[in-house]
């Protein structure tokens, strides 16, 4: 664990802090950085107070940039502050008083708290600096024969403080993020681009304001809150829940928080919202790390409760919420989900399986194959469940499957099967093992079934089969 020493000492529970370096390389403003390096060869070169008063520097000149490039985006408190920096700016130019310049510097750290640039305690620590680098340069300021000697470390942390809490963040602030984000989610133009979610609205933001985010994404997800008139209530969770799994891939304990805040008012809730935020989010960890145990039986009672046709198609809705059979913490808190996924049609099992393909689901394969009760019926178990990585985890249920669609006439002979076949092969070509052994058996299979003469003799797979391995396919067959 890396700590600085002195008053100012930091340490992050453990986690090693990135070197100063690497966070320099992350200044947003690239005319900022070159301030910041020469603070930090002050530090190295064993010039502390010269380093903590270009801190200083570089962090009045990160707020009024950012002040500027606040304004150009049309605020209007901004655009104030900005207009005073040019008439500063201007006196200064025409070797006028620089008393706006004093100001603007004085009041740097309230017009970042003001702007939402930074955050109550980040002032109380960048305050610190502030007058640090007043001692520095104002001998005055203390009494005679006593100049003030701060450490090396004493300046690196005050360094190391001034890169994590500004001058690594682009301009952005609380609140207005947070409005920006429910905008965004709530907006025709909306994208679930995990890459853009993350660069956008937690890459980019304060802490702070990152928390607020997400926990609003979480209250939505969990609780379907109104979209005041602008966009369904469900969909709106949807959407929500999207940028829950982008945000979980980058900091999952404050996802786990967010649920946890939101958690009591869920379990309040009428079973449908319940049921619809379990099929939304039961993929996400951090839901699960969430939800109470005594939750996990209204939950599992609410999943029993579904009633469904043996032979009806399934809704959008019952495919989710089933699915989630194929989630290892799902199936283990909701005994339910298992006995509804294995009461259901074959065709249903691969309207399932489909939604979200997942290797848990490899020893239904040959069976569904087995089941097909029409030749349509078989070209859409094939094409749901079987054209897919997924399908087969090894030699033996590639086997499996390929010999129950050979047994079954229904899968045999439907007018599709044979170039259904030649993609199944294809997937096959990138498995981990070695197919052959596995097509040879399917293709033997067909020679004992189909006459010579049958349209059903798969010879676009016997093709592809003899292109890879050479020669002729068992039997002689072809």
């Amino acid at each position: 664990m890396f700590c600085t020493t002195g008053p100012l000492a930091l340490c992050e529970g453990g986690v090693r802090l990135p070197d100063l370096e690497e966070a320099i390389s992350r200044v947003w403003n690239p005319e900022i950085r070159p301030l910041v390096d020469e603070a930090y060869r002050c530090y190295s070169l064993g010039t502390p107070r010269a380093a903590i008063a270009l801190a200083w520097v570089a962090v009045c000149t990160d707020i009024l940039a950012k002040v500027e490039r606040l304004a150009e985006a049309g605020d209007g408190q901004a655009e104030k502050i900005a207009q005073e920096i040019r008439a500063a700016r201007e006196d200064v130019a025409n070797s006028g008083p620089i008393t706006r310049i004093q100001t603007l510097e004085r009041d740097a750290l309230k017009t970042a708290f003001d702007l939402e640039l930074i955050d109550a305690t980040e002032q109380q620590l960048l305050e610190r600096l502030k007058q640090d680098r007043n001692l520095s340069v104002h001998p005055t300021l203390r009494p005679l024969n006593t100049p003030y000697r701060p450490s090396l470390e004493y300046a690196r942390a005050h360094l190391r403080t001034a890169l994590d809490v500004l001058l690594t963040h682009a301009p952005s602030q609380g609140r207005r993020v947070v409005g920006q984000f429910a905008t965004h989610v709530a907006d025709s133009s909306f994208t679930a681009s995990t890459e853009h979610i993350q660069a956008i609205y937690f890459d980019a933001v304060r802490s702070a304001a990152r928390r607020a985010i997400i926990q609003l994404a979480a209250k939505h997800s969990l609780l379907e809150l109104d979209g005041d008139g602008i966009i369904n209530p469900q969909v709106l969770a949807d959407r929500m829940s999207q940028c829950l799994f982008a945000f979980t891939e980058r900091d999952p304990p404050a996802v786990v928080e967010a649920f946890r805040t939101s958690m009591p008012r869920f379990q309040e809730e009428k079973g449908e919202k319940q049921l619809s935020a379990l099929a939304r989010l039961g993929w996400l960890g951090p839901f699960w790390d969430a939800v109470p145990d005594a939750m996990h039986d209204r939950l599992n009672d609410l999943v029993n409760a579904i009633e469904i046709a043996q032979f009806d198609e399934l809704s959008p809705f019952e495919i989710k919420l089933l699915s989630l059979v194929g989630n290892s913490r799902a199936r283990g808190r909701l005994s339910a989900l298992q006995a509804k996924f294995d009461s259901l049609s074959a065709l249903q099992k691969a309207a399932v399986i489909a939604s979200r393909p997942h290797e848990y689901y490899s020893p239904y394969s040959a069976s569904l194959l087995s089941s097909a009760g029409s030749y349509r019926g078989a070209e859409r178990i094939a094409r749901s469940a079987i054209l897919n990585p997924t399908a087969f985890a090894d030699i033996d249920e590639l086997t499996e499957i390929l010999l129950a669609w050979a047994d079954n006439p229904q899968s045999r002979q439907a007018s599709a099967m044979p170039q259904t076949a030649v993609e199944l092969y294809r997937i096959s070509q990138q498995a981990p093992f070695d197919h052959r052994e596995a097509w040879e058996a399917f293709l033997a299979k067909i020679d004992e079934l189909e006459h010579p003469e049958s349209g059903y003799r798969y010879n676009e797979v016997r093709a592809a089969f003899e292109t890879e391995y050479g020669g002729a396919t068992p039997h002689g067959a072809g």
